[in-house]
C-alpha cells in the first residue's frame, strides 16, 4: 500500500492475505464494528502479517490475532467499538479478549490497549517471552466512567508500563519494568465525588519496581494496602508517591 489507509465494516474485517507498506506517517486504521455489533471482530488470518511502517489502530468488538502484526518503530492502539465493552490481556477472558499468544504475535514499538469506550481492563499470565517483541511503553487505560484496572496475580511482564483508569487500580501481582518507567494513575479524572473506588489498591506483599521513574497516583482516594506482607517501590531513576498510603 501507498499512503494512509482505512479500512471500515459493520460486522468484521478478516485479513486473509499478507499487507504491506507505509511509512512512519502513514496511519493504518481498522474499524471492524461500525455498527457496535457482537460479531464486529478484526481479524488476521494464519501465517498472514500487516507489516508497515506507520501506527495501526483497531476499533473492534473483539480481535482474533492468528496471524501478526509489524509496526516497526510505531505503535499499535486497540480500542473496543460500542461502550464500556470489558477488555481482557492476557489468560483473562473478556469481551475483546487480546490472549498472551497473540501479544507474542506483535512486534511494535508501544502498545494502548482500552480507552474513552472501553470498559475495564483486566491483564494477567503475560511471561517476559510473550511480550519482549512489544517494546517501549504499554499503556493500559480504563478511562471511561466507573471502569478499573486489574492485575491479576497471574502477573504481566513488559518493558515498560502505564496504567490509567477513571475509577481505581487493584494491583495482585507484582510488576517490574526492566527497560523504562512504570506509572499508575487510579484516578485519571481526579474526581472525589463520580466514583465509588477510586484508589490505587496494592494486594499482600508487593514490589513494584522500574528501571526508570516510578509514579503512583491516586488523587481522590489514595494509595491503600490491603492483606500483610512487605511493599517494595523501586525506581531506577526515582520514585514519586503523589498521594497518601
Amino acid at each position: 500500500r501507498l499512503g494512509t489507509l482505512t479500512l471500515a465494516a459493520g460486522r468484521g474485517i478478516t485479513v486473509s492475505n499478507d499487507l504491506h507498506g507505509g511509512t512512519e506517517t502513514q496511519q493504518l486504521v481498522i474499524h471492524s464494528g461500525q455498527d457496535n455489533n457482537i460479531d464486529g471482530t478484526f481479524e488476521i488470518a494464519t501465517n498472514k502479517t500487516i507489516n508497515t511502517g506507520g501506527r495501526v489502530i483497531i476499533t473492534a468488538m473483539d480481535v482474533n490475532i492468528m496471524g501478526g502484526i509489524s509496526t516497526h518503530n510505531s505503535s499499535i492502539a486497540i480500542h473496543t467499538s460500542g461502550n464500556s465493552r470489558t477488555v481482557g490481556m492476557g489468560v483473562t477472558q473478556k469481551q475483546l479478549q487480546l490472549d498472551a499468544q497473540e501479544i507474542q504475535r506483535l512486534t511494535t514499538s508501544g502498545m494502548s490497549i482500552g480507552g474513552l469506550t472501553s470498559g475495564s481492563v483486566t491483564v494477567g499470565g503475560i511471561t517476559p517471552a510473550e511480550a519482549r517483541t512489544v517494546t517501549s511503553i504499554v499503556t493500559i487505560s480504563a478511562t471511561s466512567d466507573d471502569a478499573q484496572v486489574l492485575f491479576q496475580a497471574s502477573g504481566a511482564a513488559f518493558e515498560s508500563a502505564a496504567a490509567q483508569a477513571d475509577n481505581g487500580i487493584v494491583v495482585e501481582s507484582n510488576i517490574v519494568t526492566p527497560t523504562g518507567p512504570l506509572t499508575f494513575d487510579a484516578d485519571i479524572d481526579d474526581d472525589p465525588f463520580a466514583d465509588s473506588h477510586n484508589k490505587l489498591e496494592l494486594i499482600g506483599p508487593r514490589i513494584l519496581k522500574a528501571q526508570g521513574l516510578l509514579t503512583l497516583d491516586s488523587t481522590s482516594s489514595g494509595i491503600e494496602r490491603r492483606g500483610a506482607g512487605t511493599l517494595q517501590l523501586i525506581g531506577g531513576a526515582g520514585v514519586i508517591i503523589n498521594n497518601s498510603i
